[in-house]
């Protein structure tokens, strides 16, 4: 055999291994490319926790009617109201006015009390009313079912308000029944679908008569504004009204609120108050 078919023999031998070599090295490239795919999408991304949100058919929607619910304590161990306590509840109907007549499309206002039992308290100011625009004049304390369309109307209702429950307290209430006025309250707001606004002034001592039962109630994404003054027995032991707070609070937020805000009346705001309703 000569020297020349020797060499084209080991040439064509040589570059069979090389191909073979390449597409064996290629086969395994593709195999861990697969594998490697493979065992990403069998991975769990890392998630960061998040804050508990309000389920979508519960989040307030901007173009419905709001409503805002102020419930004051008349019981004996907040009662009267003084005037510190009234101003306060000034502030809450002022930043109240500025969001019915300037936010909302339009909104109801109810406001109810906190007595022995809340159930069959009567309302300081009369039944709900509620507000739209409208070039109508209509006196808010005279209907069954109030309508105000006028913003100046709708102040001189606010001012009377104040003015009812400040004389009303001079009755203090022998028991304090706070789940009951909540669970009252928020019962004609389920079918709410724009903003709900829940103020609640009071000392959140909650001391039932014997034998009563404490009522339990559901929050459907309120903004809860606890607006508190300590009782007298809590200046020996500050501690005793910082942990009922905290257990007020968790309680509104496991009931379904989608905010709760805690302020004291001392230290009382309107710029405070108005993170309330934002």
């Amino acid at each position: 055999m000569s020297f020349s078919r020797i060499s084209l023999m080991a040439t064509l031998g040589l570059a069979i291994s090389v191909a073979s070599i390449l597409i064996s090295q290629s086969a395994h490239s593709r195999a861990e490319s697969a594998n490697r795919s493979q065992s990403t999408s069998n991975e769990v991304a890392p998630t960061k926790a998040s804050p508990q949100s309000i389920a979508p058919s519960e989040a307030p929607q901007a173009d419905s009617p709001g409503s805002a619910i102020i419930i004051v304590d008349l019981s004996k161990s907040f009662a009267p109201i003084d005037e510190a306590k009234e101003a306060a509840l000034r502030g809450v109907t002022d930043v109240l006015q500025q969001v019915l007549t300037q936010a909302w499309p339009a909104g109801s206002v109810y406001v109810s009390a906190i007595g022995s039992s809340s159930l069959t308290l009567d309302a300081p100011c009369g039944p709900a009313i509620t507000y739209e625009q409208q070039l109508l004049r209509v006196d808010p304390h005279k209907s069954a079912s109030a309508r105000i369309t006028r913003s100046e109307v709708l102040k001189r209702w606010f001012t009377e308000c104040v003015r009812r429950i400040h004389q009303r307290s001079a009755k203090e209430e022998p028991f304090t029944d706070i789940s009951g006025a909540v669970a009252i309250a928020t019962i004609s707001t389920k079918t709410v679908a724009g903003s709900k606004l829940l103020c609640i002034l009071s000392d959140f001592v909650e001391d039932l008569p014997k034998g009563n039962q404490r009522a339990e109630f559901v929050l459907k994404g309120e903004r809860v504004l606890m607006l508190w003054g300590p009782q007298r027995s809590d200046e020996k032991d500050p501690n005793r009204l910082f942990n009922r707070l905290a257990q007020w609070e968790d309680r509104f937020r496991r009931a379904g609120a989608s905010e709760v805000l805690s302020l004291p009346i001392a230290g009382f705001t309107s710029e405070k108050v108005k993170q309330w309703t934002q």
